[in-house]
């Protein structure tokens, strides 16, 4: 009897769960051609991944073989694994899950510092690496594509602290467990998981195989995932009958039927261990929600035997249904809390992706008559077409107009927020925890008072919107205030290009049919004032901000979203890190239109601290496109020195190239900033060489500045100034600050 394949189809459920089905198709899929390789491509169609990045190796030949076997999916090469790594980030951010391939240890450590950023980013990431023979493992030998020792769990060892879940395959018998566990705990926490496909022999890869195509359940997956697979992927094995059946993304856990006592464990700490803190008042309605610290010991220690008894046994990731208690408790507080503030606001931050809460925060907004802005990070997430959109929340390099309104009122929302020295401009937001509600994707806290866990914020905003009586006074007093922005001095035609004027073009060819990928520098400043029409995608990499990446994130996402024309805003040094894939781009076909802003270094860090190392060496880039085009594939190149050559490039990319990668070079003044990012990097600097400036939560704190001074510069230090991990200790030091300016005259 022959299985079939078919493409990913998401339906909904009564209970509003999400089960992604696999239905019929005609692709035919005979049992013969079942073996581990198949399955594991089999399920990545299934989730939902048609495109897998990949660098070929000795140790994961097989299995490309394999993937390539796979009707639905299509392998895709890349130039090298960083670029294989960041073109998944990319395709994650518009499919909702990407994967790569790379080989054993030179592959895997390579791709290493993409798992990385995706992993600050949130994003479902699974990452497979060939592994050695099981004949190898343990035997002493010494292979090669290894740092020279017989022990092969470095690689392992470095994605641990990268990945939420990895999985080496050892043995067939429990292969498809391990493979089906990572994936979903991919899927479910929104992390890379790493897949270590290694260390089996020819007699098992000639094995049968009767667990192939069973029911899988997401439920305890890793945001970025790792798995070694091993080099007996090629085995024939049985596929079993439920490869037709749908494939269950999220159900309800039944404790009754939850099976092995791990699993009842997983239920008993997610629903029982991890349930909100209750206010006082509510402790006689719900007396069974508080244990005793003893309580928790015993359950703890009752369970964490298990850890010596069973290989499978772990601690249960992020809950997947909120408390019902616990969330019709947080709202009331919350609306209380609402309730008694005249200037109520909110702002949305990166982590609404994660925690799907993007329509619902929108549900929020228009219930509540709330002005509402968005994080740096979190642009994008949110429709700024909205009436009471009011820009972008980033402390002193605000949209004109919008940190006043969000730094005046007397009640904030923050909706999935990270507070790191990028998004706060050094610490230097003027804001008061006493007047915030910040909600994280599982957990509500409200000011100083209580924290609710095991509640979602997609349920909480739901509810809230429900209660929550609509206030537009934020609103009206940003509209009284408002004053639209004013229009770049206009060129000569000839005179040389500035950048406002370029983003001013860059604004106009924006619209529901492109996306926007900003890379690191001064693009993440610039890109921040376009306004973003109904449907334009917008992203950027943040948190991790590591240079290089929009050149595969582009790769990657344009590759996801076929319907959308990716408009990518790279910086001249960013480009030279990763250029190579250009090459991957052109062999997919893809219509990217690249803008390389070339101003002859990393204008970034000029501005945060200038220096020689600053300066690069500058490449003729068009000339570069055109050897890697070398008349294969459609691609058109352009370089421009002013307006008028900007805009007849432009027409160009919307005319007769519109079916073509267009490259266009912007020749800058190195000088020639956003106004932002002037603001933005010498507070920054402070912060990153171990020097204080700004406020943090309405604290006002002294600007310190270095001095030539041996004798401040070693009381400084004695004082842990100098040391960059204890500067959120000095902000407690007001005797100690109100004093230094004096010091520093002596």
């Amino acid at each position: 009897m022959d299985a079939k394949t078919a493409s990913l189809e998401v339906v909904p459920c009564p209970n509003g769960d999400v089960v992604s089905a696999l239905p019929t198709s005609t692709v035919p899929f005979s049992i013969s051609e079942a073996t581990l390789g198949r399955h594991l491509a089999r399920r990545l169609v299934q989730i939902g991944v048609s495109d897998v990045f990949s660098v070929p190796g000795d140790f994961n030949l097989t299995l490309l073989d394999l993937f390539i076997a796979e009707p639905g999916l299509n392998l895709i090469g890349c130039c090298n694994e960083l670029n294989a790594g960041y073109a998944a980030d990319g395709y994650a951010r518009s499919r909702g899950v990407g994967a790569c391939v790379v080989t054993f240890d030179v592959g895997g450590l390579s791709v290493l510092n993409a798992i990385a950023g995706a992993y600050s980013e949130n994003l479902p990431l699974i990452c497979i690496v060939g592994g050695p023979n099981s004949n190898d493992y343990g035997s002493n030998r010494i292979l090669h594509h290894t740092i020279g020792l017989p022990d092969f769990s470095q690689e392992l060892r470095c994605f641990q602290t990268v990945t939420c879940y990895q999985a080496v395959v050892k043995h067939l018998e429990d292969a498809h467990e391990l493979i089906d566990t990572a994936i979903s705990t991919a899927l479910k926490e929104s992390k890379p998981e790493m897949q270590d496909q290694g260390f089996m022999n020819q007699y098992q890869m000639n094995r049968p195989y009767h667990h192939l195509m069973e029911d899988f359940s997401v439920d305890s997956f890793s945001s970025d995932s790792y798995t070694e697979t091993p080099s007996f992927i090629d085995q024939s094995f049985q596929t079993h009958k439920h490869l037709e059946e749908p494939v269950n993304i999220k159900q309800p856990f039944n404790y009754k039927k939850a099976g092995s006592v791990h699993k009842k464990f997983n239920y008993v700490v997610e629903y029982i261990i991890y349930l909100p803190a209750v206010p006082a008042a509510n402790m006689k309605a719900y007396p069974w929600l508080f244990f005793s610290r003893g309580a928790y010991a015993a359950i703890y220690l009752q369970f964490l035997i298990l850890h010596f008894t069973e290989n499978q046994f772990r601690l249960p990731s992020r809950p997947t249904l909120s408390n019902q208690m616990g969330l019709e408790a947080a709202i009331e507080a919350a609306a209380e809390f609402l309730k008694k503030a005249v200037k109520s606001v909110m702002v949305g931050g990166p982590k609404l992706r994660v925690a799907n809460a993007c329509k619902a925060f929108v549900e929020m907004a228009d219930s509540s008559g709330y002005a509402f802005a968005v994080m740096p990070s979190g642009k994008g997430l949110v429709p700024e077409h909205h009436p009471h959109f009011i820009g972008t929340y980033w402390g002193s390099v605000s949209t004109s107009f919008c940190a006043e309104i969000i730094e005046s009122a007397d009640a904030y929302l923050f909706a999935g927020p990270i507070f790191n020295d990028f998004s706060s401009v050094g610490y230097s937001l003027s804001l008061n925890k006493e007047k915030a509600i910040i909600l994280q994707p599982d957990r509500v806290v409200i000011g100083n008072g209580p924290t609710f866990g095991c509640v979602l914020m997609k349920d909480f905003l739901q509810g809230l919107a429900k209660r929550i009586k609509k206030n537009t006074t934020a609103y009206d007093n940003y509209y009284r205030i408002y004053v639209p922005e004013g229009h770049p001095m206009k060129n000569n035609g000839k005179e040389a290009l500035r950048t406002n004027v370029l983003f001013g073009h860059i604004q106009n060819m924006l619209s529901a049919d492109t996306a926007v990928i900003a890379e690191t520098g001064d693009s993440w400043f610039n890109c921040q004032k376009l306004k973003l029409p109904k449907g334009c995608g917008y992203e950027f990499q943040m948190q991790y901000g590591s240079i290089g990446w929009s050149v595969g994130a582009t790769l990657g996402y344009a590759q996801a979203a076929t319907s959308k024309r990716v408009i990518a805003c790279i910086g001249d040094g960013s480009f030279q890190v990763t250029a190579q894939d250009l090459s991957t781009m052109l062999r997919c076909g893809q219509k990217s239109i690249i803008f390389l802003i070339n101003n002859g270094g990393y204008t970034i860090e000029v501005e945060m601290h200038d220096g020689p190392y600053n300066e690069i060496k500058n490449w003729n880039y068009t000339g570069l496109v055109d050897a890697i085009h070398n008349g294969e594939g459609k691609c058109w190149t352009s370089k421009v020195f002013c307006e008028e050559e900007l805009v007849k490039a432009i027409e160009t990319t919307s005319g007769e190239k519109q079916d073509c990668l267009c490259f266009i070079e912007v020749i800058l003044h190195r000088d020639d900033t956003s106004k932002e990012l002037l603001i933005w990097a010498p507070k920054v600097n402070c912060v990153c060489n171990g020097v204080i400036w700004g406020t943090m939560m309405s604290e006002k704190v002294i600007a310190v500045t270095e001095t030539t001074s041996n004798a401040l510069d070693a009381w400084v230090e004695r004082s842990l100034l100098g040391r960059a991990k204890d500067i959120k200790r000095l902000y407690i030091l007001k005797d100690w600050m109100s004093e230094l300016p004096m010091k520093a005259e002596r």
